[in-house]
């Protein structure tokens, strides 16, 4: 694919190409004669290589869908001329290694999807430190390095998915200044620890995963957490394992739709705090030992036709 285009008058112009969704066979090196391309979208298409520094002259890119291919190997470094790049996916390929530093040259990159790779190790400096990127999804690799991203420095982050990898150490700590971040997926990997105080900074959550991270002490996290006004989906199953509900407190989860603390061998009664979160309409409790009467939950029922999963043990 590509190895006659912007060859001649009639597609020298060319600024956006969608070739996704198709069988083409291979990205051909010819490809790198279309300067002018803004958008570049082939993604789909069972790819197997890129030519070596195809993207060097193509610096009036600003999105590059490559997601879903099978491409392999490292990340070219011709990635780091593309200065105008606002959108960059790399999902469900198999790139493989470390991430190239390239991220410092991409000052205007909003949006860096790789998810679904096999990426390891540590995230590169310029990663961390974009003042730009709005969303990050490097979820499904094997990324094992305490989470250090500089919230000082990414003030416009609103969406982080870094969920299933192998990374580690105190949970939250330095999300903390990050007061933009609204939707953060730290799922299902090696973390340990509770939420800080810390935590209640970021005021502009509306979305919070944390299942399966070693999480302690729920009492103390469900008094953090119901200090955000729009939090709506909350997800920490397979925390808090073995400890005691919070029977007797009243917790104030006004905006909350979603909630699950599954898979956690939970023990005592439900029913007071739930009254606290009129507004849910699916409820996760499966796998616990939890006790008491079920009157809460007939009244979230009825009152909005609620889903509850619940196991009484």
């Amino acid at each position: 694919m590509g190895e006659n285009l912007c060859k001649n008058s009639s597609s020298s112009n060319i600024e956006v190409l969608d070739m996704s969704m198709n069988f083409f066979g291979e990205v051909q090196q010819g490809l790198s004669n279309c300067t002018l391309l803004q958008y570049l979208m082939i993604n789909g298409n069972n790819f197997r290589s890129l030519p070596r520094g195809i993207f060097q002259m193509m610096q009036n890119l600003r999105v590059l869908h490559l997601q879903n291919n099978s491409f392999s190997g490292t990340l070219d470094h011709g990635i780091g001329h593309l200065s105008n790049l606002v959108e960059l996916d790399i999902s469900s390929n198999s790139f493989t290694g470390v991430f190239l530093d390239v991220f410092g040259s991409l000052g205007k990159l909003e949006k860096f999807s790789a998810s679904s790779n096999n990426f390891n190790g540590a995230l590169p400096t310029s990663l961390p430190n974009s003042p730009s990127i709005t969303t990050l999804d490097l979820h499904n690799n094997s990324l094992n390095d305490p989470i250090n991203l500089n919230c000082t420095a990414m003030t416009k982050l609103r969406s982080l998915h870094l969920g299933s990898n192998k990374l580690y150490g105190s949970i939250l700590h330095s999300l903390s200044p990050c007061t933009s971040l609204n939707i953060p997926n730290l799922g299902h990997n090696n973390l340990d620890g509770q939420i800080p105080e810390s935590f209640k900074n970021l005021n502009a959550l509306t979305v919070l995963s944390l299942s399966r991270t070693n999480l302690v002490n729920l009492s103390s996290t469900l008094k953090i957490l119901q200090h955000f006004k729009n939090l709506t989906v909350l997800m920490l199953p397979e925390n808090f394992q073995g400890e005691q509900i919070p029977g007797d407190a009243y917790f104030q989860f006004r905006s909350l739709k979603v909630l699950s603390i599954a898979y956690g061998e939970l023990r005592g009664s439900i029913s007071p705090w739930l009254l606290g979160c009129g507004g849910l309409q699916f409820l996760d409790l499966l796998t616990n030992h939890l006790t008491g009467t079920i009157t809460c939950f007939t009244w979230i029922c009825q009152t909005i036709h609620s889903q509850v999963r619940y196991q009484k043990g």
